[in-house]
């Protein structure tokens, strides 16, 4: 059965991103969005898809070339940004995996800037099957290819994250590469790594560090965001009567003064 919950309906004002605290989270509040590579992704199961309808649907000699950009090995310039939408941030998992068991801290950021004719941002469908190719020019994610739609696929189990992805993919472009990706290699300026997407000024709307992040660490964030004026910051609690976590008041001026 696949997912059927109300975050899909509208697309937010804004989305979550669960960081621990190291360089590249600080460089996140700098205005730096990570692309990864489809094959950093920590999902076995991503970019899989049901086999079964190839023969039917394609003519595998001429049509190989529609597969490439979905092997894992693949150097087709496929990459990827994940973040969840707000209804996710009270999530006790989402803290614990991808925020160093709530010692890191969570941004809430305007979805507006994953808007682009570069980038194709939408919700992940949950589901317990495998995605199946679509016949080419009824996709709505590609029409260059019948499997755009597989970016966008996940198993249920998964469901808790909320996930909306925003996708830059050579398939998607009406247009040259953007001047907004920064290419990121390795050491030896040989293998790409990802990119770095250049975000606008005052894109963060909310700070959030988690129940078990010291001063020590909240004084780092706030340092690397001093340049919001109108970011505000808060803290997550646990609640004193049930499992739930709850953010406490708000300060404003990236906590130096107490928001009434």
């Amino acid at each position: 059965m696949s997912d059927k919950t109300n975050y899909k309906n509208d697309v937010p004002e804004t989305f979550l991103k669960f960081f621990p605290l190291n360089d590249n989270s600080l460089s996140f509040l700098q205005g730096n969005l990570y692309f990864a590579k489809t094959n950093q992704v920590n999902d076995p199961f991503e970019f899989q898809f049901n086999s079964s309808q190839i023969p039917s649907l394609f003519d595998w000699d001429k049509d190989i070339d529609t597969f490439e950009p979905f092997r894992k090995d693949s150097q087709y310039d496929s990459l990827i940004f994940c973040c969840s939408h707000p209804e996710a941030l009270k999530n006790i998992l989402l803290w614990s995996h991808y925020a160093n068991n709530h010692k890191g801290f969570c941004v809430e950021f305007e979805s507006k800037i994953l808007k682009s004719e570069y980038l194709k941002c939408e919700y992940i469908n949950y589901d317990e099957e495998l995605p199946k190719p679509i016949k080419k020019g009824e996709n709505k994610f590609s029409s260059a290819h019948s499997l755009g739609h597989i970016y966008f696929h996940k198993h249920n189990s998964w469901s808790y994250e909320k996930e909306y992805r925003a996708v830059f993919n050579i398939s998607f472009l009406k247009s040259p590469s953007p001047t907004e990706f920064i290419r990121v290699k390795d050491k030896k300026n040989k293998i790409n790594l990802g990119a770095i997407y250049k975000a606008p000024k005052n894109f963060i709307k909310r700070i959030y560090f988690g129940c078990q992040m010291n001063s020590t660490d909240k004084e780092k964030v706030i340092s690397a965001a001093e340049d919001y004026n109108n970011c505000m910051v808060s803290s997550m609690m646990i609640h004193p009567e049930k499992y739930e976590l709850v953010p406490e008041m708000f300060w404003t001026n990236i906590g130096r003064n107490k928001f009434d």
